[in-house]
């Protein structure tokens, strides 16, 4: 399927965000059909090292979770 410009979406996370409010604030936003499964992900992906950084992201609603992760975890050098 073509992916259109609509689909894609500006995702803000802010410096106060807790993970689940990134994940609440993902489902809110349409990108994740369910907030408790992507922060459950989230949990798992995240490493000792890991961040989500605070930024705006953009995101595309057809991205899997697996996409989603890869944008905004990032490995803490």
């Amino acid at each position: 399927s073509d992916v259109c410009s609509s689909d894609l979406k500006s995702f803000v996370v802010a410096e106060s965000d807790d993970l689940f409010t990134v994940s609440k604030n993902l489902e809110s936003e349409g990108l994740v059909a369910n907030a408790y499964s992507f922060y459950i992900r989230l949990k798992l992906s995240m490493g000792k090292k890991s961040i989500v950084q605070a930024k705006t992201y953009t995101l595309n609603t057809s991205m899997t979770y697996d996409e989603i992760l890869d944008e905004i975890v990032k490995e803490v050098k």
